[in-house]
């Protein structure tokens, strides 16, 4: 969490942009949940026969229409959410590299000696691009993900509570599932970016010999 605080601290530039991602991702939320609420309405006005004649056509032509604008703005708003979330996403790479290449300015000559060229263009480059998928993808998507969950059991419990009482039951099992796995997966994300630094460090004083070797 404080990494997060850290990156929302030097991305502050792009916060407008992450609010109209947030208000996007609402709309896409609302959009789904009511595309199967409007279903089931029209639904059962057909299985009811609520209204007959002309009113019964005009409930059901209502009902479709709604359907259909639901349908409609769900991926233009999924659109400008995509959109701004990698506005927001890229910008804050780009403020990131700013802030690490003014910090390697202050760094004196001993750490450019004891440290691998490779190392820190890994750091700069591999590790800042990172930003870029927890801002446009990591973030946006866990978002969506316990919105829609908080909606959809909402409207679980409104429907039929005991339902919704039986359909809650796997959410433990799954929170300590997901527990494990992020402990299991963090260090050996850590092993791979670093992995990666020695790689490019490797590479680059490789590549920089070719020229005196030859």
């Amino acid at each position: 969490m404080r990494y997060v605080t850290r990156l929302m601290v030097i991305s502050r530039r792009y916060w407008g942009w992450m609010v109209a991602a947030f208000l996007a991702m609402l709309g896409v939320t609302g959009t789904t949940l009511a595309g199967p609420w409007l279903q089931r309405s029209l639904i059962s006005i057909i299985e009811t026969g609520a209204g007959t004649g002309a009113l019964a056509t005009d409930q059901i032509l209502r009902v479709a229409l709604m359907l259909l604008g639901v349908y409609a703005l769900r991926p233009a708003l999924r659109a400008v959410q995509t959109w701004t979330a990698h506005v927001a996403g890229w910008g804050s790479v780009a403020s990131a590299r700013q802030a690490i290449y003014d910090h390697l300015q202050k760094l004196s000559p001993r750490y450019y000696s004891d440290t691998q060229t490779g190392q820190i263009m890994s750091r700069v480059v591999n590790d800042t691009a990172s930003f870029e998928l927890l801002m446009a993808h990591a973030i946006p998507e866990i978002t969506v993900a316990v919105l829609r969950l908080i909606g959809t059991t909402a409207l679980l419990f409104y429907i039929n509570a005991d339902l919704a009482l039986y359909t809650l039951i796997p959410i433990p099992l799954i929170t300590v599932a997901m527990y494990f796995y992020q402990k299991l997966i963090r260090p050996l994300f850590r092993q791979a970016q670093a992995k990666l630094g020695d790689l490019n460090a490797i590479l680059q004083d490789n590549l920089s010999g070719i020229r005196e070797i030859q």
